[in-house]
């Protein structure tokens, strides 16, 4: 079963336009004689790539690998790509497997001004082993700086002194949604139970028109009519991951809220 790990489920109101590069790795392309997801950038030590397929990816076929290779001193992997975004989301989102011994695997997304980093946010695995896919979403702070890009780097790392391996697959990446605010829309919006397993409510149900439920891809799985959210939604058919519910409200405007499925 596919176990499910977040920081964060968060109320948002708006919508998303900036996006991952290749956020699925499925596109791969051959530079330099090695094989890199599309737009990203591998970290190469004496002509290997740190960056290979894992074909036990989330979903689809690919997932993107990064391993911690032999520097010298220490051992080191990365991959980056670089994001052309001009706000902050909600989250940085994936799913996650890895392993360390006497080392350590990170997720950054450091954001910048032209060439000035304005703030930074980093995971990194606190287990020696995620033997199963697990979601991770790292919460990012809200605020309204101005931005040009963003750069994502995917990392393993072992210490300069004491042998150790670290390996991270990561799959399934994406942005939560932005968390802005609104005066009109209803902050006290709430799915739950949340995490669910069976069924849902929603609550305020009084200022909402209709419901979707999309997941990770921006698929929509489910769209429910006001009369159908005055009872319970059931997510039983829904597979375990993380959903946005978007709720269509009566002034117009868009509530949406982070639903993990177990």
């Amino acid at each position: 079963m596919k176990t499910l790990f977040t920081f964060l489920v968060s109320l948002s109101i708006a919508t998303l336009s900036a996006q991952i590069p290749n956020a699925n790795f499925e596109s791969w392309v051959e530079e330099d004689g090695f094989l890199t997801p599309e737009d990203w950038e591998p970290l190469i030590v004496n002509d290997v790539s740190s960056v290979t397929q894992d074909l036990e990816s989330y979903e689809g076929i690919y997932a993107m690998q990064v391993e911690a290779l032999k520097t010298g001193v220490g051992s080191s992997g990365n991959a980056s790509t670089t994001v052309d975004i001009d706000f902050i989301p909600a989250s940085l989102d994936f799913y996650a497997k890895a392993s360390s011994e006497f080392g350590f695997v990170s997720v950054e997304i450091t954001f910048y001004n032209q060439e000035d980093p304005f703030n930074s946010f980093e995971w990194t695995s606190a287990d020696e082993v995620i033997d199963e896919w697990t979601l991770v979403s790292i919460p990012l702070e809200q605020n309204e700086p101005v931005l040009t890009h963003a750069i994502i780097e995917v990392s393993a790392e072992v210490g300069d002194f004491t042998p150790g391996s670290a390996v991270i697959s990561v799959d399934q990446m994406g942005f939560g949604d932005v968390n802005a605010t609104s005066e009109n829309a209803p902050n006290a919006l709430r799915v739950y139970p949340n995490p669910a397993r069976d069924a849902i409510r929603i609550a305020e149900i009084n200022e909402v028109s209709h419901v979707e439920i999309i997941d990770l891809s921006g698929k929509l799985v489910g769209r429910y009519s006001r009369a159908e959210i005055q009872n319970e939604i059931s997510v039983r058919d829904l597979t375990p991951a993380c959903y946005t519910v978007i709720a269509y409200l009566k002034t117009g405007e868009i509530a949406k809220r982070k639903l993990i499925v177990e």
